[in-house]
């Protein structure tokens, strides 16, 4: 005869008690177990009692037995819930458990990293990153597995350690005790920290019978390398960690570093003059002239920069921007970058960045282009709580794997230079290169009049090509004393120079509307102004809500150590 549990026999298994209008007892038994009012050796017991039964009656109504499992609820509040197996769908029980993964991706192949939800056409990482989590049953949906991003980058844009946060499955059963009896549960805050560590437990022998155990040794998942085995080549996991229940990707982080790269052609980008606007820029400031403004979204633009500056690399004249804050608005760093730009090339002064930063004095802001997006990377994702865990199989993987792209296009650029090299040597007639260069200060010169009435050095060098020009022959000369007389008038060949363009001063440019403008037109549309309602003025909290909320919130993290 089947041993029931002392609460099963008093319950009883009568069908009919649903038809008196009594609780049946998988009611009962939900009840106790949401409020807590019985411990967990009593919960395994009838759990193996039903689980006996129903496996040698062989009935169809085994839900019963699904319904206990999915209440299962272990002292830390992590429940058992039913995932389905890829090889056969049966459905069996699988633990969940919180982490985050570090991963790094090559942007310039995707439309960014949020996923368009229900968008064919979506070429998201997002959407790459899921589909292998689901191939591999790690998560059962997007929906189900409490997904947060760390900063959301846009299209072409890439990262070095973008940080995400999800429940997966677990290889550790939720039947898994420390003892052969089955008194002694392991709990989720008892899991392996990673996938190196093995842990000695008892799990049931067989699915349905939790009385017969035995022992095993397992290890958790290898979360990196499977996924890596299923990502395209420009997404590749870096480690993972485990994480405590409340921790957020996005608001348990301290701070996000951003990198931009870009190349410093000789007497094309003064460098000191960049760093003395960008560091103009370091505190908390208003940055509304210094993104793209969305009033449905956001409605308070300060932003905190903790450290910004400028450095060289290895390679030639490559350097980069890097700028650490505690969040950024959205396009704040192309923002940033451009204006530093036009600083750089001696169109603007530093101080500008003093000018754009006063939202009383200039509320609207200039329009000006965004920087391109390929050159950006999310560098780096900082947390206090955090430790993500990188193992040496999988970093060997991925090093191998990027050197090969590293080496693929430094080749690439090899070849390029190759041929710039080469063209330095074409013989070209003096009196060509000279009308060539007249023609560019003739046609820059017709340009600045309109902005800068006054003091054009094109004047100056458009009379000594004039001059030369006059008393020059049939010599030839080569394409690198060409280049450096264009060098000479301040001619540089860049991707800019393709077309010859004037930098109009800023504060000479159309004003955007102000903030409060935007929001003002928000009343003309329904619908803008119930996305503005639901987004800013429903969930707008007190600012010693907002601190309570981020002190918890960075509180939050786990190690794999």
């Amino acid at each position: 005869k089947p041993r029931y549990h002392p609460l099963i026999q008093k319950l009883g298994l009568d069908k009919s008690r649903a038809a008196k209008g009594e609780p049946s007892s998988r009611e009962i038994l939900n009840y106790l177990l949401q409020n807590e009012l019985l411990d967990e050796k009593d919960l395994q017991s009838a759990y193996d009692d039903l689980s006996t039964f129903s496996s040698k009656k062989k009935v169809q109504g085994c839900d019963e037995t699904d319904s206990l499992a999915k209440a299962n609820i272990m002292k830390d509040g992590n429940a058992n819930t039913t995932c389905m197996n890829g090889s056969n769908s049966q459905k069996q029980q699988c633990r969940y458990r919180n982490v985050a993964l570090r991963f790094y991706y090559e942007g310039s192949e995707y439309s960014g990293l949020a996923e368009n939800i229900g968008l064919e056409s979506d070429n998201s990482i997002e959407k790459a990153l899921f589909a292998a989590l689901i191939k591999t049953n790690f998560v059962e949906s997007r929906e189900s597995c409490n997904f947060s991003r760390c900063g959301r980058t846009d299209k072409g844009v890439s990262s070095a350690g973008q940080v995400v946060a999800l429940r997966v499955k677990s290889n550790i059963s939720p039947q898994a005790t420390w003892d052969k009896a089955g008194s002694q549960f392991v709990e989720n805050a008892e899991l392996p920290k990673n996938s190196v560590d093995p842990i000695t437990l008892y799990q049931p022998k067989q699915k349905n019978d939790a009385s017969n155990r035995v022992e095993k040794t397992v290890k958790e998942y290898p979360y990196d390398k499977v996924l890596n085995n299923l990502l395209p080549e420009t997404i590749r996991i870096l480690g993972w960690c485990p994480v405590s229940d409340d921790f957020s990707a996005r608001f348990s982080a301290m701070t996000r570093t951003y990198r931009y790269f870009f190349v410093a052609r000789p007497k094309y980008l003064d460098i000191e003059r960049m760093k003395k606007g960008l560091e103009k820029m370091v505190g908390k400031h208003d940055f509304r002239n210094f993104c793209k403004i969305n009033v449905e979204q956001v409605y308070n633009f300060e932003r905190i920069i903790h450290e910004a500056d400028i450095f060289s690399t290895e390679s030639n004249n490559i350097h980069y921007f890097q700028i650490v804050g505690q969040a950024f608005l959205w396009h704040q760093i192309r923002c940033i970058v451009s204006v530093l730009f036009m600083i750089g090339r001696g169109d603007e002064d530093p101080g500008l960045v003093t000018e754009l930063l006063d939202v009383i004095k200039n509320p609207g802001k200039p329009a000006y282009p965004l920087a391109p997006e390929r050159p950006l990377v999310l560098h780096a994702c900082g947390f206090k709580e955090l430790h993500v865990g990188h193992f040496a199989l999988n970093l060997w993987r991925v090093s191998c794997n990027l050197e090969r792209q590293w080496e693929n296009l430094v080749l690439n650029a090899a070849r390029i230079q190759n041929c710039l090299d080469s063209l330095k040597e074409v013989p070209l007639l003096q009196k060509d290169v000279l009308g060539f260069a007249k023609s560019k200060m003739q046609e820059r010169l017709k340009k600045k009049q309109k902005y800068y009435p006054c003091n054009l050095p094109e004047k100056e060098f458009l009379s000594t090509l004039e001059e030369r020009l006059a008393t020059c022959d049939k010599k030839v000369i080569t394409w690198q004393e060409g280049l450096m007389l264009f060098e000479s008038i301040n001619l540089i060949p860049s991707p800019e120079m393709l077309t010859e363009s004037v930098h109009i001063p800023l504060w000479k440019r159309h004003k955007g509307p102000t903030l409060e403008e935007k929001v003002e037109l928000l009343s003309h549309s329904k619908r803008r102004q119930q996305i503005y309602d639901d987004n800013i003025v429903k969930k707008r909290k007190s600012k010693e809500e907002d601190r309570a909320f981020y002190q918890h919130m960075t509180q939050q993290g786990g190690s794999a150590l």
